[in-house]
């Protein structure tokens, strides 16, 4: 007689089973990183927007030249004379396009709102990200376009 046994063949469904299920952390998807890295710049924006209004004095972020990095200062007025409160990137292989008010800059007054807001577009693998300032309020909010 050939073949497999019932029994044969419910072990080999629950094998594949199990390893369908197992979680493969190092493949996400590039919507799910393109959503991380949007989420990740609009919590660097509401820290500047909460330095902002914690210092009384207005704070930026400034969109650096390669395109990838952004910087925050804490006081925008010092800016060229100052060294930025920390500088961040975006993760590898991430493209960001800005329509900003002031080029480069998101401004932040010491009231909260955005002197200077604008549009951010993070693209990744065809998938893009678009995270928003609000310059009248200062808020900030990520869409999909």
């Amino acid at each position: 007689m050939r073949g497999f046994t019932l029994l044969e063949l419910l072990i080999v469904l629950a094998v594949f089973g199990l390893l369908a299920a197992i979680p493969v952390a190092h493949d996400r998807t590039a919507a799910a990183q393109l959503d991380a890295a949007a989420r990740s710049l609009a919590a660097d924006l509401e820290s500047a927007r909460e330095a902002a209004l914690e210092n009384g004095a207005s704070s930026a972020l400034a969109f650096l030249a390669d395109g990838r990095s952004y910087a925050l200062y804490l006081d925008h007025a010092r800016a060229s004379e100052t060294e930025p409160s920390w500088t961040r990137a975006l993760p590898s292989g991430h493209i960001a396009r800005a329509a900003l008010r002031r080029a480069g800059w998101i401004v932040f007054a010491p009231d909260g709102s955005a002197e200077a807001g604008g549009a951010l577009e993070l693209a990744l693998q065809g998938e893009r990200r678009i995270v928003r300032v609000h310059e009248a309020s200062g808020v900030v909010w990520v869409t999909k376009p």
